[in-house]
C-alpha cells in the first residue's frame, strides 16, 4: 500500500499555479505564476478571467518545461509596449501556450522576436493569435521575426503552431515567423497581412534542412521584397499539404513563395502565382497554380481566432483528398462535402430544411390586395356593431 501511495504520488498531477488578475507583477500575476510553477507543470487563468494584461516589467523569461493554458485568444491578450512578451530559454524542454492573444513591441533596434523570441525550447502554440508586433533593424543584425523569431540550439530547438492567427506584424525579414536550422509544423493556422522590408513577409526559412510541414494552413495577403509569402533558403525544406498560399506580392506582382536554395514540394495545394509552378522542384500532386482562393476578410468565423473564410464560389471548396485530416482551425469536422476544403477553414455545409416541415405558400401581388381588402370591410363592419 505505501509502495502504490509513493507511485501515486510520482505520476500524479503536477502543480498548477493560476492567473487571478490583470496585473504585470505581484501575487495572482502571470508574471509570478510563470516564476512559481515548477518544471513541468500548467500555468492556468481564473475562470471568467478577462481582457488585457499589459506587461511594464519586461519580458517574462519562460526557462523550464512549462504549458500555459489561457481562456482563449478573444478573451484575453498579454501586451507589451516597450518590448516582447515571451523568450523562450528552457535547454530545449517542451513549452506549450494557448488561448492567448500576444502583441509585442518597440523593442531596440537589431532586436529578434516581436513577441516570441525562441532561443532554446520545443515550443508548441495552440490556439493563439499573434497580431501587431514588430521589430526593426538591418537583417544581418536584426530584425528579424515580426511575431517569432526561433533559433537552432544545441540542446535542442523546435516550433510548431496549431489552430493559430498570426496577422499584422513587421519585421526587417520574417513578418510573422523565421526559423533557423530546425523541425517547424505550421496545422490548421492563417498568416496574413504580415509585411517584411526585406524577405519573407510572412515566413522565412534559414538552413532548416530538418524539413517544415505547412499542413491545412492559409498563408494569404503578407508583403515583402523577396518571398512574400514563404521563403526558403540555405537548403531549407518545405512541404506544403492542404494548403492556401495566395495574395503574397511583393514590388514586381505575385510572390507566393522563393526557393532560395531550398527545396519545395506541395500536395492538393492552391497557388495564386502562376510561376510558382517554378519553385515547387519535388512532389507536386494536385495543385492549382494561378487560382484565386476567393477569401472573405480575416473575421469572426467561428472559434476563438479569426480565419479567412473561402466564399461560395471558391475553388479550395471540395479541392482536396482527406488523407490524414484533421478538424479546421476552428474545430470543424473535415470534410463537410465530397472533399476536403483546401486551407485553415472548412466551409460548412448548407443545411436542408428538416423533412417534416411544410412550406408557406407565398401570395401573389393580387391575392395579398384581395385579402387587404376583405380584412378592411370585416374590421369596418364590425365598428359599425
Amino acid at each position: 500500500m505505501l509502495l502504490g501511495g509513493l507511485m501515486a504520488a510520482a505520476v500524479g498531477p503536477v502543480h498548477a499555479a493560476t492567473v487571478s488578475n490583470l496585473n504585470d507583477a505581484g501575487a495572482g500575476s502571470l508574471r509570478d505564476a510563470v516564476a512559481s510553477t515548477p518544471a513541468g507543470g500548467t500555468v492556468d487563468f481564473a475562470p471568467g478571467l478577462t481582457g488585457t494584461i499589459t506587461l511594464t516589467g519586461g519580458q517574462i523569461t519562460i526557462d523550464k518545461a512549462l504549458t500555459i493554458t489561457g481562456p482563449g485568444a478573444s478573451s484575453l491578450s498579454v501586451v507589451d509596449a516597450g518590448g516582447r512578451v515571451f523568450e523562450i530559454n528552457a535547454a530545449g524542454a517542451a513549452v506549450g501556450i494557448s488561448g492567448l492573444r500576444l502583441t509585442g513591441s518597440g523593442l531596440p533596434v537589431r532586436a529578434n522576436g516581436g513577441a516570441i523570441l525562441n532561443t532554446s525550447g520545443l515550443l508548441t502554440l495552440d490556439a493563439v493569435r499573434i497580431s501587431g508586433s514588430s521589430v526593426q533593424g538591418d537583417w544581418m543584425g536584426g530584425g528579424i521575426g515580426g511575431a517569432i523569431a526561433s533559433f537552432w540550439s544545441a540542446a535542442g530547438t523546435s516550433l510548431t503552431v496549431r489552430g493559430s492567427t498570426i496577422d499584422g506584424n513587421s519585421a526587417t525579414k520574417a513578418g510573422a515567423i523565421h526559423a533557423y536550422n530546425q523541425a517547424v509544423v505550421i496545422e490548421n493556422s492563417t498568416i496574413s497581412g504580415n509585411t517584411a522590408t526585406d524577405s519573407g513577409g510572412a515566413i522565412s526559412f534559414d538552413s532548416s534542412w530538418g524539413g517544415t510541414t505547412i499542413r491545412q494552413s492559409t498563408i494569404y495577403g503578407n508583403q515583402a521584397n523577396i518571398g512574400s509569402g514563404v521563403y526558403a533558403r540555405n537548403g531549407s525544406s518545405v512541404t506544403f499539404f492542404n494548403s492556401i498560399v495566395a495574395g503574397n506580392s511583393d514590388p514586381g506582382g505575385a510572390n507566393d513563395i522563393d526557393r532560395g536554395g531550398g527545396s519545395m514540394s506541395a500536395t492538393g495545394s492552391l497557388f495564386s502565382e502562376l510561376n510558382t509552378t517554378l519553385d515547387i522542384n519535388g512532389t507536386d500532386v494536385n495543385n492549382q497554380f494561378g487560382a484565386s482562393p476567393m477569401l472573405g476578410a480575416l473575421a469572426d468565423n467561428g472559434g476563438t481566432t479569426p480565419t479567412l473564410l473561402p466564399q461560395a464560389t471558391s475553388p479550395a471548396i471540395d479541392a482536396a483528398d482527406c488523407v490524414g485530416i484533421s478538424p479546421d482551425q476552428r474545430g470543424v469536422a473535415r470534410p463537410q462535402g465530397a472533399r476536403c476544403d483546401i486551407g485553415a477553414v472548412e466551409v460548412l455545409a448548407a443545411v436542408a430544411p428538416s423533412a417534416d416541415v411544410t412550406p408557406v405558400p407565398a401570395l401573389d401581388p393580387l391575392a395579398l390586395l384581395l385579402l387587404s381588402a376583405l380584412l378592411g370591410g370585416a374590421l369596418l363592419m364590425q365598428r359599425r356593431r
